[in-house]
């Protein structure tokens, strides 16, 4: 799994954390710091394995203290429309 942002959401950096604008259901939403990062790298490139590893290393975490963290993020973006379904 590749986790890939909804496209056609505008979004942006704002205090290190990212606003997000849904036009299509006219909802605006900001993800903390973490899950900032995790949005970031929801790009279709990266496995959550890999998001987690690299949130790992920002936060001096190891990937298995964050890998729950970042499978309920991807999940719950999911559930907002946020993320692509598969």
């Amino acid at each position: 799994m590749f986790p890939t942002r909804q496209p056609g959401l505008v979004w942006r950096m704002v205090d290190d954390e990212v606003v997000i604008l849904n036009r299509q259901t006219e909802q605006v939403h900001r993800l903390n710091v973490t899950a900032s990062h995790i949005w970031d790298l929801c790009d279709g490139a990266n496995t959550p394995d890999e998001i987690a590893a690299r949130l790992a290393g920002k936060f001096d975490r190891t990937a298995a203290q964050v890998i729950g963290d970042v499978h309920s993020t991807i999940a719950q973006l999911r559930e907002l429309g946020l993320i692509a379904s598969e």
